[in-house]
């Protein structure tokens, strides 16, 4: 192709630019879009490592550390820690860990965490308001799960990240490690079944 038909730069396909996660965000933790982003400016004038906010969805005035929610006196326990699991999750974000553990965030932000997981409080500040409860939850070496049997879904987290599973016809009852592997094996009524056998869904 000769220099004059070359196409202008302006005409050249970009490709995909990065994801902005803060709609999915908004919609699990069911918040406006913009209490995310303000959120995420005051956690990167912290390095991730606090932030106050005033904010009627969260229930007022309060301030969150990781592992810590204070302030908002309207707040009941389950907002607390929807707050918590909201902050926590964008400072893991925006500090590009691959968990959101309390002892994790807690760390200098300027170094790397020794370890890649953590063990994670199991809660209802992670998964959707929109599942409800679970019948079953828990967490072991840094990942979270919970079973939602009107939905059929079970939920895996690890980190920032959740996973959906379609879990047809089994009943889960608890979490596993396959022995001598890393692979994720729950109990259910049907025996151990591993993730490999459940086919993974859209979150929403």
């Amino acid at each position: 192709m000769s220099p004059a038909q070359q196409p202008h730069p302006s005409q050249l396909d970009p490709g995909p630019g990065p994801k902005d996660v803060v709609p999915s965000i908004a919609e699990r933790y069911m918040v406006d879009e913009g209490v995310v982003r303000r959120l995420m400016d005051q956690l990167r004038g912290t390095c991730a490592t606090a932030c106050s906010f005033d904010i009627p969805e969260l229930g007022g005035r309060g301030q969150w550390s990781p592992g810590h929610v204070t302030g908002a006196p309207g707040a009941d326990h389950s907002l607390r820690m929807r707050i918590d699991g909201l902050c926590s999750e964008l400072a893991a974000l925006i500090r590009g860990m691959d968990t959101a553990a309390p002892e994790a965030l807690a760390g200098d932000p300027h170094t790397a965490p020794v370890g890649s997981r953590f063990d994670l409080a199991a809660g209802p500040s992670w998964w959707p308001a929109s599942f409800g409860v679970p019948a079953s939850s828990g967490d072991q070496h840094g990942v979270r799960f919970a079973f939602f049997p009107h939905v059929k879904r079970l939920l895996i987290q690890k980190g920032a990240h959740i996973d959906a599973h379609d879990t047809a016809d089994y009943t889960i009852t608890g979490m596993a490690r396959a022995q001598g592997s890393s692979a994720l094996t729950f109990d259910s009524n049907r025996g151990p079944v591993g993730l490999d056998q459940l086919k993974c869904v859209p979150v929403a």
